[in-house]
């Protein structure tokens, strides 16, 4: 995260470079599958929030032991202030590497941006228009009192899409 704070020390896109050095196989092939693909895609308008950032902050998540067939997993939920003042949550996944040459390391799994967002009681349909962005359609009520509270995770560097809706507080009791 450091790094992609100050993304052209000491080099132009150095940030970048790290953040693709410190990527898995997986998270590679979802942005492109070579520094220059992602270099082009890190350029799109929500990962572009997480180069030249102005701070961050991370919250560690859970741990997910290993398996026979893959690396522990752990997540980090990071808020980062944008270069214009905005903040923005992302969801990064770390992946314990189980082969050489990285056995050992932990390696960028996926990179998720979550939003929330104020959803009416009546959603007429929810759908992803690429495996990049998530277009949700709300039908208007007039009556302040329909109206939930939804975060939703759009991807930023995989190829999966997760929406989560969340009951407003009176509801979870």
């Amino acid at each position: 995260m450091n790094a992609m704070a100050n993304n052209d020390a000491p080099i132009p896109d150095a940030g970048l470079r790290t953040c693709w050095n410190f990527s898995g196989d997986m998270c590679r092939a979802a942005v492109g599958g070579s520094l220059d693909a992602f270099l082009k895609y890190a350029r799109n308008p929500t990962f572009a929030q997480l180069v030249d950032h102005e701070s961050w902050s991370g919250q560690l998540g859970n741990r997910i032991p290993a398996t026979q067939t893959r690396g522990a997993l752990t997540t980090t939920m990071v808020t980062v202030q944008t270069n214009r003042g905005q903040e923005r949550k992302f969801l990064w996944t770390l992946q314990q590497q189980r082969r050489p040459p990285d056995q050992g390391c932990w390696l960028v799994y996926e990179c998720l941006y979550r939003y929330s967002v104020l959803l009416s009681k009546s959603v007429s349909r929810m759908y992803h228009t690429t495996h990049r962005s998530i277009s949700i359609q709300v039908r208007r009520e007039r009556d302040p009192e329909d109206a939930v509270v939804a975060s939703a995770t759009c991807c930023v560097m995989s190829t999966r899409i997760l929406v989560q809706l969340i009951p407003p507080p009176d509801a979870r009791e």
